[in-house]
């Protein structure tokens, strides 16, 4: 099953994005509101929605700067979320 979200405008380099999104701690300021439970760890972070399970994500392949992939860490329910950067021309 292959689940797409709406494509984002950002004011940002490809590579400014690049390395915010590589930056596990960042993903706590991008969170929902209804966010219970949010831990950085090395190269992955663990977050809970009020009233779901807590689920582990990782960094998985890069390729600066046009393409980040998270996995799920755990085999139970094997996913993953890919984040497509594509800069467009400011001129």
């Amino acid at each position: 099953m292959q689940l797409e979200s709406p494509k984002v405008s950002v004011k940002k380099s490809a590579n400014q994005l690049f390395d915010f999104l590589t930056e596990v701690s960042n993903f706590e300021s991008i969170m929902p509101e209804n966010i219970d439970k949010f831990e950085a760890l090395d190269q992955s972070f663990i977050f809970a929605l009020k009233g779901m399970p807590s689920i582990k994500l990782k960094l998985g392949s890069l390729e600066k700067p046009t393409k980040i992939v998270l996995v799920s860490a755990s085999d139970k329910f094997p996913f993953s979320l890919t984040a497509d950067i594509v800069e467009l021309d400011s001129a």
